[in-house]
Order: C-alpha cells, then sequence, then structure tokens
C-alpha cells in the first residue's frame, strides 16, 4: 500500500514533532486489535455493517461481510485494529443526539477535520481532475456539510458502501474506478454506539489486506510494523478530528 505507507509515515513523522501535545489531546482514545477473521468461511454474511453496544468477542463481523468474502478472494490476512473513544452525552451538541445524526457528524469530522487535511491536499495533487471534481468530494466544506450518502466518494479513494443510522462504512486501498478485486484494498469503518447511561462511544475500524494473489504462509497481513504504528497514530488523530465536530 504505497500511499498509505508514504501518508502514515508523513503524519507519523510529523506528529513526533508535537508529541506531548498530541498524547495529551489523544489520550482518550485507545487503538485495539480486531478479533481475527474465522479460520473457515462463515454462513453469515450480514449485508450491512453492525454497531451493536458491545464490542464482538469472536471474529468481527467486518471479516464475514459480503465485501470482505468477495473481495479478498485468496482469504489473505488482513491488517486490522479498532480506535474506540468514549464521551459523556451531556458533551455532545445538543443537536447531534437525534438518532442518526451524530454518526453523520462524527464522519463529517473524520474528514473534514484537521486529522485527514494531509491526505485530502495529498490525493487533491495526484488524482483530482475536472471530470472527478464534479462528482466527488474534495475541499473541507464539502466534506464537513456532506451526508455521506451510499455511492458517496471521497478524493478518488473513499467510497461509502455501507450505511446505516449510527454507521457509515467506507472501502479505501484504491480508486472507485477499480470495482473488483485490488492489489491493495480495505475497509474503514465509522460509528456510534450508546454504552451504558449517558455515554457514547466512537469508533474507527480498519481493515486492509492484498486482494490479488495468494499471499504465502506465514507472511501476515499488509502492513509491517512501522507501518501499523504509524497507522494507530493516525487512527487517534482522525478521531479526535471527528469528536471534536460533535462537542459543544
Amino acid at each position: 500500500m504505497p500511499i498509505f505507507r508514504a501518508l502514515l509515515t508523513a503524519t507519523a513523522v510529523t506528529t513526533l514533532t508535537t508529541a506531548s501535545i498530541f498524547t495529551y489531546q489523544t489520550r482518550h482514545s485507545r487503538v485495539l486489535p480486531l478479533p481475527p477473521p474465522p479460520s473457515s468461511s462463515s454462513s453469515s454474511s450480514p449485508s450491512a455493517p453492525s454497531s451493536s453496544s458491545s464490542l464482538p468477542t469472536a471474529s468481527d463481523p467486518l471479516f464475514t461481510s459480503p465485501h470482505f468474502l468477495r473481495l479478498n478472494p485468496h482469504s489473505n490476512p488482513p491488517t486490522s485494529d479498532i480506535c474506540i473513544r468514549r464521551v459523556k452525552l451531556s458533551q455532545i451538541k445538543r443537536e447531534l443526539r437525534e438518532k442518526g445524526a451524530l454518526a453523520t457528524a462524527f464522519t463529517q469530522g473524520v474528514f473534514g477535520g484537521r486529522g485527514f487535511g494531509l491526505q485530502r491536499v495529498y490525493l487533491s495533487r495526484k488524482y483530482k481532475t475536472p471530470e472527478n471534481a464534479r462528482t466527488q468530494l474534495w475541499e473541507a466544506r464539502q466534506l464537513l456539510t456532506c451526508e455521506y450518502p451510499m455511492g458517496a466518494v471521497v478524493t478518488d479513494h473513499f467510497e461509502v458502501v455501507g450505511r446505516g443510522e449510527e454507521v457509515v462504512l467506507v472501502r479505501c486501498g484504491d480508486s472507485p474506478k477499480r470495482q473488483g478485486v485490488r492489489g491493495s484494498d480495505g475497509l474503514f469503518e465509522i460509528s456510534v454506539a450508546g454504552v451504558g447511561e449517558g455515554e457514547v462511544e466512537f469508533r474507527l475500524k480498519s481493515v486492509f489486506w492484498r486482494g490479488e494473489g495468494k499471499v504465502r504462509e506465514g507472511e501476515g497481513g499488509p502492513m509491517g510494523a512501522t507501518v501499523q504504528w504509524a497507522h494507530r497514530v493516525y487512527d487517534k488523530v482522525l478521531m479526535e478530528s471527528g469528536v471534536r465536530n460533535c462537542l459543544r
């Protein structure tokens, strides 16, 4: 994943220059591994992303989703994680406490906030054309107001492929023009859920894999240790941007 490696490494290096500030601002976020995919194909293939109030203890639903099963035909091992942050409901803007509004505002903050800014500029310079400028989302003002319906495309690299009241599921890793199996592919689930009394949990779930060709046994997921570390840093940056857009 050359684009992800370059962007994540650049983000991590930039973050290190302000490490103390970053640590303080993201201290409430946790990044955890996702429960691994099942060793054999599951008969359950949900048609929409899931957002239950408790984290799965078995294999995560993304690994049995139609997207993952269809686009990972060789069952190659993924690199995956989930970033979590809990916030008191009293800290959330009142207008966002309606069902469905919070997930949209969270997604708007993830893509329209400062955290995604470096990646947005990079992708704009590399992939923006007069044609896709008319049909895709490129500017921060667009990203901060979009409702993220099915089929919405962000910077020619993120396409909304699943939508629920509390979940936005995005395919990433390459241009949406490539609808079939890709060399590098991924799913990015942005969701919110009520947990306990008076608390909301914000979640960023990521799954990356190689779609083309069978990975050699023992090779593992597409990201090495350094890139995984950089991705965890980026998870927290995006989480901070998304949550800030929802706070009073």
